[in-house]
């Protein structure tokens, strides 16, 4: 099935005034790569390294450029959350593997204790990169038997970063007037070993993947949610065997829609919001202006 890479950047700990040769970049054996700035080498590395990782694993990935600037409002969420409010390593990664990345690049060893080595690789500096699996992966679709409340992403990405969280059991929707999580957060009790992830509500397989539209098959044991791990957006439409079904915000950034038992065809498409009126003003300005030309052709 469909999963992740990821390329992430942790700070090393080092000792004061210690020298790192392994944080330089050194491509001066390519003559037009050591011509480029600093900037645009570090660019190139992180290429690099996708490229090289993909070879041990034998995953096809794209590398996304997007610019901080394009997210919406959910990806902020998750990156503030990612970054400034997770000490803890092993959740982080947990976090991250639970929206569908299964390897994740670093430049130098890890301790968290929900990746699992997969090999080193060389990347253009002095030390090679470390390729490693994480433990708390999802599948890109997947199937659960119930739903908690959140009501807001804080508490969402929370309880998503913990290793003991039953992602099995339950998808998090945002909260609803008189619904909330079934259950505070529980204390951190540490690190807890990771089960490979089984579908109790039923199976899910990909048939058909497009960027403006998905086709998904489910057979459904009991009445439960079909998740795809795709990200969220008003303009995408769900059609269950056919009929019209909602599109659910699924924990904080994905798609989601409610089934009932059985075998089940699940299609998602994306609509643009507005493209229709647009192609009427612009219809309609194009006749304007032929309306002008016709009656004053001067």
């Amino acid at each position: 099935g469909l999963s992740r890479i990821s390329n992430i950047y942790r700070k090393r700990v080092m000792q004061k005034n210690r020298p790192n040769p392994g944080s330089f970049v050194n491509f001066d054996s390519i003559p037009w790569v050591a011509r480029l700035p600093m900037l645009a080498q570090g660019d190139f590395q992180a290429r690099i390294e996708l490229a090289r990782a993909t070879m041990l694993t034998g995953k096809d990935v794209i590398l996304n450029d997007d610019v901080d600037l394009s997210f919406p409002v959910d990806l902020f969420h998750f990156w503030v959350f990612f970054a400034a409010q997770m000490p803890d390593a092993s959740k982080a990664d947990c976090l991250i593997g639970r929206t569908n990345v299964r390897y994740e690049i670093f430049s130098h060893p890890q301790t968290s204790s929900t990746l699992r080595e997969v090999g080193r690789f060389f990347n253009g500096s002095a030390e090679p990169s470390y390729l490693y699996e994480n433990t708390c992966v999802l599948p890109r679709a997947y199937a659960v038997p119930a739903a908690l409340y959140s009501a807001s992403p804080l508490e969402t990405l929370t309880r998503l970063s913990m290793p003991a969280f039953d992602v099995r059991g339950s998808i998090i929707l945002p909260g609803k007037e008189g619904k909330t999580l079934l259950s505070p957060v529980p204390a951190d009790k540490g690190p807890s070993e990771q089960r490979p992830f089984e579908n109790p509500a039923g199976s899910v397989k990909i048939l058909k993947y497009h960027p403006n539209a998905v086709t998904l098959i489910a057979e459904m044991n009991r009445p439960g949610y079909v998740v795809l791990l795709d990200r969220y957006s008003p303009d995408w439409r769900a059609f269950v065997d056919g009929v019209s079904a909602p599109v659910l915000r699924a924990n904080l950034m994905f798609r989601a829609v409610r089934v009932v038992a059985g075998k089940h065809l699940i299609r998602f498409e994306y609509h643009q919001s507005g493209l229709a009126l647009g192609a009427v003003i612009t219809a309609l300005t194009w006749l304007l202006l032929l309306a002008g030309f016709v009656l004053d052709p001067t």
